[in-house]
């Protein structure tokens, strides 16, 4: 899916539901800007630094909820590390108000909105404009 949308002009993010070298190898057939998630526990400092290796100029710190404490973990151990000054960091889930500003202030380039399937969204476009309506009721 990453490759494809890359293909056609859009950004795609390699899921992390595979093995480092799976992903390093993904990334490596991709010509273009993309980006690759990692997780918070176990090998996510290693997986980091491979898929960065591999050339991922994005790395999104992907877990379900977003605000809580290991991803603020994960995030300090990041912007200390190899690669940070070359990477755009992107963390989330959230979907809460609360939980956006808290991610925000974690020092991380951008904040993933949204969790589930797009499909549950279908009443509620989460646009830029959403998420600044969201902000204005914190």
């Amino acid at each position: 899916m990453c490759t494809a949308m890359n293909e056609n002009g859009a950004l795609g993010i390699l899921h992390r539901f595979c093995s480092i070298e799976q992903q390093q190898q993904f990334g490596k057939s991709i010509k273009g800007i993309y980006g690759a998630a990692i997780g918070v526990c176990g090998d996510y400092l290693e997986r980091y630094e491979a898929v960065a290796e591999a050339g991922a100029t994005i790395i999104c710190i992907d877990i379900a909820c977003g605000h809580h404490i290991l991803m603020q973990k994960a995030i300090e151990k990041i912007n200390v590390s190899k690669y940070r000054d070359k990477i755009h960091l992107m963390a989330g889930n959230v979907a809460t108000g609360d939980g956006f500003v808290w991610l925000a202030q974690q020092n991380v380039d951008s904040v993933r909105v949204g969790i589930g399937r797009p499909v549950a969204y279908a009443k509620q476009e989460l646009t830029v404009e959403w998420v600044f309506l969201m902000l204005l009721q914190y």
